[in-house]
Order: structure tokens, then sequence, then C-alpha cells
């Protein structure tokens, strides 16, 4: 198929989209003339907002049924503004997926589950949905506009609440969540900011369930799982239950029961049930107590509640779901009582509303220059997220520009800046000395890139996706180049292709431009999808790869494969699909890469899966027998979501890590073939904290890794262990304040001078990503800004 049409645009027209720039468009309209604004639910406000102009107009061309009126808030993972469907007179909630998220495949399939968890729901206390889905690349949900007080601000104005209001809130509350049970649907986010009372016409009062944004869906291949690769705590930690902290891929309704407790536990003492005073409390130590801990009675806090109630509040937060309510059901019944004489509807009349913004106040900032205040820029932060996912959209548009990534001399540090690409994930030496890798974003297209880097300043674009049509199909290369014995480097992209569920390919840097990538297998969904786990050569036979996919297969669990690319015919052989929490082939999203042993033998980790569905660890035959290994999650280990893979060390044993252990923050250990399994390592202080990346096996037989936490500014360390077990840092990556920010997910790679190179996806000037060297004395040099 034919690349996608390009136009004449200039590298002028290209830079005028981008962030920076579009919010100087956005702040040279504003000044102090602009209308005060109004409080709305999760700490949003509307009114006068500097950006919203541009949003607007942005807004406009993508969905042009709606009339943008202002912007309501924050939360979930999206931006929700007000809008008006202009045929049907209906105002709605359009919710906007966060600019940082589209490139987060677990972000992207957190909103899509939301949507369809939305759209299950049928009862007038749960936000109903009216259209969502994907245009051009930006996700949005249009949902039913509530105008009310949430709990939040409601304890705020308030103070202690009357007992029977504050029960008949969260009895209300318990109804909407059991009928989200009753259909399979866990909320996981049961917070004060996430319920709302809402007025009627009648002048009575209703409560309101919202932000769906963490859903769990039960059943299938999702139960138990929450839609991310990387173990990450979701929820609010106030209000959290103690075995999402534990692990949070087992949660099952009670967890939305903690969370109705802790908010009435609020609502009744004006304070959370593991309260403490000052603001040292590290979040560390709180996720601990919360963990550990049970919280104090209601009774101590609020002592002239009745035993009864004081009972059911505290069995309502017990640390242990078996000691809590079985069901939401069984949380209204139990309220009930307590609930009568309630009188909510004048609790409603005595708090200010949600007002609605002021459309031409709002939309009339093109029209009236105004000066730039320190208001009008905290309140341009608020919509810079959107304001990026739709930049994003618009770059994927085409444009004549040819010169993205060429890099410049920005420093006598020799910092080299490559405009255009952004969040590199992973860098692989080649045979010319040089390093080559992927960016998920960013491109001529906006779908990806390949570049090469030779130091010290020269960063070069050399294949620029398209997406799921043209010659260069594919999206968010986010995965490790495998230079092969031949000289030539095999890949993956996470998405893309004529399925859009992703592609693998072999890319040539020695020819020319129009040969050097040639996409070799496009996933279709029952041969897996999203191969997040790489590529692995086999170690005797040339042009034959094995790797993994997070998604797909028979059991939509994912499927271990084989590539052979050894004629003009390339095809794709599965060998095993996996099965989820049992089954023949137990584990569930296989997204690090496999290892193979010199008896032909393949051995990889699952995060997820397994009797406990704290992952597995799994021995496969290149005929594809299967065998499980290990369990994580249940005793005799300790141990959660093996992310990082395995790698073979080179005394011939084998590898890995563990992002979540019960009693710290990630441990590393060995694994016998036989499935024996030893903890080497703990993780923690002084050492960093949550290991992310597949281990590096040097020469001299020790092994390098990165830790998403941790280290001296708390954003990571680049740390070695030895084969004996002992840990310590290299390099702690700089503050957010530094060149540093986050997220240094990638494998580093050993150079031919004995450095180490690895990626930032996010940090940099404009949070592009990084490229980083780390000397054997740990001393660290930023080489390469990628400028979004």
């Amino acid at each position: 198929m034919p690349l996608p049409e390009t136009d004449s645009s200039d590298e002028a027209s290209f830079d005028r989209l981008r962030p920076q720039a579009l919010l100087a468009r956005g702040l040279a309209d504003s000044d102090a003339s602009s209308q005060p604004a109004v409080p709305c639910p999760g700490g949003g406000a509307i009114g006068q907002e500097p950006r919203l102009s541009v949003v607007a107009d942005l807004l406009a061309e993508l969905f042009p049924e709606y009339r943008i009126e202002g912007r309501l808030g924050n939360g979930g993972g999206g931006t929700v503004y007000q809008a008006e469907h202009r045929r049907l007179k209906r105002r709605v909630a359009l919710k906007i997926l966060s600019g940082a998220l589209p490139r987060s495949t677990a972000a992207v399939a957190r909103f899509e589950r939301e949507i369809e968890a939305v759209g299950q729901l049928d009862d007038p206390r749960m936000v109903r949905a009216f259209d969502g889905g994907q245009r051009d690349g930006v996700w949005f949900l249009a949902m039913e506009l509530v105008e009310g007080v949430d709990f939040g601000a409601l304890s705020r104005a308030v103070g202690q609440l009357v007992p029977a209001d504050a029960c008949e809130l969260i009895r209300q509350a318990a109804l909407a969540l059991q009928h989200a049970h009753e259909r399979n649907l866990i909320h996981r986010d049961v917070k004060p900011s996430n319920l709302m009372l809402a007025g009627l016409p009648d002048g009575s009062a209703l409560v309101k369930v919202l932000d769906f944004g963490l859903v769990q869906l039960t059943r299938g291949e999702s139960a138990g799982g929450d839609l991310t690769i990387s173990g990450e705590l979701l929820g609010t930690v106030d209000y959290v239950a103690p075995e999402q902290i534990v692990n949070p891929r087992t949660v099952d309704q009670r967890a939305d029961v903690y969370g109705l407790g802790a908010t009435l536990f609020r609502l009744l003492s004006g304070q959370t049930p593991h309260h403490t005073t000052g603001s040292t409390t590290s979040l560390y130590a709180k996720l601990m107590r919360i963990s550990h801990e049970s919280c104090p009675s209601i009774g101590a806090v609020r002592t002239n509640l009745p035993a009864e109630l004081v009972a059911v509040v505290d069995r309502l937060v017990a640390r242990q779901p078996a000691d809590r309510f079985a069901s939401a059901a069984e949380v209204a019944e139990a309220l009930a009582p307590f609930a009568v004489g309630h009188r909510i509807s004048e609790l409603l009349a005595g708090v200010p509303r949600t007002a609605p913004p002021v459309v031409d106040q709002v939309l009339s900032s093109r029209r009236v220059r105004r000066r730039k205040t320190i208001k009008a820029w905290a309140m341009a932060a608020g919509t810079l997220a959107v304001v990026l996912v739709l930049w994003a959209w618009l770059l994927r548009r085409p444009s004549g520009n040819q010169g993205v990534g060429t890099a410049m001399v920005d420093s006598p540090a020799a910092l080299a800046t490559s405009r255009g690409l952004a969040h590199p994930r992973g860098i692989t030496l080649g045979t010319d000395g040089a390093l080559y890798g992927g960016t998920i974003f960013g491109g001529q297209f906006n779908q990806g890139a390949l570049y090469r880097f030779a130091a010290p300043t020269s960063v070069v674009a050399m294949v620029h996706f398209t997406g799921t049509n043209g010659l260069l199909k594919g999206r968010m290369p986010g995965r490790q180049l495998l230079l092969a014995r031949n000289g030539v480097f095999y890949g993956v992209t996470e998405r893309g292709g004529s399925h859009d569920r992703g592609t693998l390919f072999r890319f040539d840097p020695r020819l020319d431009a129009n040969l050097r990538l040639t996409t070799l297998w496009e996933f279709q969904g029952t041969d897996g999808s999203e191969p997040l786990a790489g590529l692995i050569e086999d170690h005797l036979v040339d042009g034959v790869f094995y790797g993994g996919t997070q998604l797909g297969g028979s059991g939509n669990s994912g499927t271990l494969f084989r590539l052979v690319d050894t004629n003009d015919s390339p095809r794709l052989e599965t060998l095993v699909h996996l099965t989820g929490d049992s089954g023949a082939a137990p584990g569930r999203r296989l997204v690090s890469a496999l290892v193979q042993t010199s008896d032909g033998s393949l051995f990889g980790t699952t995060p997820e899966g397994g009797a406990a569905n704290g992952g597995t660890a799994f021995r496969v035959t290149t005929d594809g027998r299967f065998t499980s290994l290990v369990t994580f999650g249940q005793p005799p280990s300790r141990l959660f979501n093996p992310t990082g893979g395995l790698v073979l060390g080179r005394d011939g044993r084998i590898y890995g890590h563990c992002r979540v252990e019960r009693d710290g923050a990630g441990a590393a250990f060995r694994l016998t073939p036989a499935g024996e399994l030893q903890i080497i390592a703990q993780f923690g202080r002084p050492n960093g904290s949550e290991p992310a990346s597949t281990l590096l096996c040097a020469p001299d037989g020790n092994l390098y890794g990165t830790t998403l936490l941790g280290g001296t500014h708390e954003r990571g360390t680049l740390f070695k262990l030895t084969p004996e077990g002992k840990l310590s840092t290299l390099a702690s990556f700089p503050d957010v304040g530094g060149q540093v920010s986050s997220e240094p997910w990638a494998l580093p790679t050993l150079g031919p001078d004995g450095n180490l190179y690895g990626t930032i996806e996010i940090g940099g000037s404009q949070r592009g990503g990084l490229l980083y060297r780390v000397t054997p004395t740990g001393e660290l040099t930023v080489l390469v800004d990628f400028l979004r």
C-alpha cells in the first residue's frame, strides 16, 4: 500500500504545533480580567482558562458534534470537559485520555475497559455513558454530566456529618456498587472525590458513583488483573484496601467494601482511617502501615457514636477481606437502620454545588487581549495533558519535514538534541559501534521511529513508522532491538500493522532508506497481540527467533511463538497459548524476553496469572511442551510480578527479579531448570526499589539493571548485582528538577568502551526522554535530549 500522503508543511509550521507553542498562543490571550474559577469535583475548576480556546478549536475538529464549554477537572487518567451535543442539546462530560498516557498500552487498555464498564451500567446512581471510543488516536468517553458536590468537598464544608446523613450517603453508594458487582465490575477507587451527592428536579438528592478509570472486570481473561504490566499500585492510598497494596491483582468486591468504609470513616470523623499528624510521613511508611496494621476503631476517634454503628464501621475497614462484609448489598442492609431520619436533601442545599461555566466568557479569550498572570499559568498547566494528546494527533497528519532526528550540539558537554523523537525504550550496540534504538512516539507520522546515535552528537532518525498502513507498518517500536548473528537487527512494534495488534520486523541500517525495514509478520489476535516480550535468537539455528505477546491467543492471555526468517516467506509458528490462572499453560501477559539454555529449552516469566495471580516462571521446549515451574504470590515464595524477565548468567544459572515482595520493595532470585527458586538479594534502601529492566549479564559475570524508585533522588537507580547476591547502586538518576525525570525501564547496554548506556523514557528539557552513559565508577552523563 502507498505511504500516507504528505503536504507542504515546513519546519516552522511543525514547530507551531508543539505544546510550548500551543501554550504560548493561549497565554498571549489571557489576563487578569478572566472570571474567577468555580470549584468542581476532583479539585478542578470551571471558569476562564487561558488554554481553552486552543483546546476547544482542536477538540472541535475531532468532535464536531460537541460544543466545548469548559474544563471540569482531571482524574482517572483523563481530563474532563463540559460539552453540549449540538443536535441533541444534551450537556455531557467529555473525558479525554491524558496526553502522557496513550503511549502506554496498559493506560489505553484501562480506558477501553472504562468505556466498556460504564456502558454496561444502568442504575440511576451510576454515571451513564452516551458515547466512547477512539478518533484518530484520541481516546474519549462522553458521559452523563452530574452537578452536585462530592463527598470530599462535603466533608470539608460540614466537618463531622450527622450519623444518619453519613450512613445514608454510603448506603446509596453501596447499592450502586452492588449493581456494578452483579455485572462483574469492581470499581477499585472508591473514595470521597468519586462519590457525589446530586440534586434532582423534585428537590430530593441522589448519590452518584463516578470515575471507573480503574475498573476491574472479573470475568474471563481479566479475572484478577488490573490491566498493568508494571505491577504499580492503582488507587488512592488513604482509601485503598490493604490487599491492593500487597497484591493488587487479586482483589474482589471486598476492596470496594473497604473503600466505602474508609469514606464513611472520613464522613463521621473528618479524617481518614490511618490518619497521622504532621506531613513528614513517607508514602512507603503509609503503605506499610495500611497493609500491615489495623486502623483504629472509629469509636476511639468519635466517641459519641452508637456502639452498634462503631461495630459496622470497624468491620467495613477490617484489614483482612474475610473480616469485612461479603458484599455491598450487605453493607447497605447494615447501614439502613442508622440512616433513618436522614436529611441529605437539606445537606445538599447547604453546600455550594458545581456551577457550569459561562460559555461566552470561556471562549471569548480569543477576542480580548489579556495580561499573563500567575493564575493563568497555573490553570494552563491543568490543560497541558490534553493539549499534548491533541498535539500528537495533529503530528500524525503527514508533514513534508524530512529533517526529523537531526541532532544539534547544545552544550560544551556535547549534549545532543533530537527534535521530533520522543520516549525511547532501549538501545542496542550495532556492528559499526553506533547505538540503535526506537522511540514509541515521534517520527514523520508520530507512530514511532528507529534512530542511530553515534557519539558524541549525531542522532539520525532512520525509519518513520506509518501505523496500520503503508510500507512501514507498525507503531510504538517499544522493545530493544536484537542484533542477529548476520549483522541485521530484528524487532517488534507494540501496536500497528493491518490489525493494529503489533508487528515483527527486520531492520538493516546499511540499506537505502526505502529498503531498511521489512515487515515480517502482522499479528491478528488469534496468534497473539502486542508482542511486548521482544525477540531472542535461537543460539544454534540462524534465522530462527522466539518471543511472546501480552494478549491474544485462544485464551487472550498471550502466546509464545517462533519466527522463522530463513527464506523469502517468513512464517510465525505459535508454540503455546497461555491460559491465565490455571490450565495447561498458566500465566498471563508475557512482557519480558525469553532466555534459552544450552539444551535449547526456553525459560520465561509472566507478571500475572497462575494460581495466586502473582505471576509464573515456566520452561518450554522448542516443540511447544510447556512446564510451569513457579507460581509467584503463594507460599513458599514471597515474590510477586516478575516483570523483568530472566537472564542466563556466565555461571550457566538463570537469574531474574520481581517488582514486589511481601515485606519490601522487590528482590532478585536465582532459578534452577527444575524450578527451585532462591532469593539472593532484596531491594530497598539504600539501593532503590521496584527493579524494572531485564538484567544485563556482563563479561565479568556481574549483572546490571535499573529500578524505578529509590536512590538518592527517589527517581530510580542503575545497580550492580554479583552472582553471590551482593547488591550495590552504581548510579542514582537525578531528580525531576534535573535532566533526568522518570521511568528508566530499558535494559542497559554495555559499550565497547566498558561504559553502560541506557535510556530514560520520560525526562529532559521537554520530557521526551534521554539517552545516558554511566562509567564503571558511577559517573552519569546525559548524551541525548529527545525533544517532542
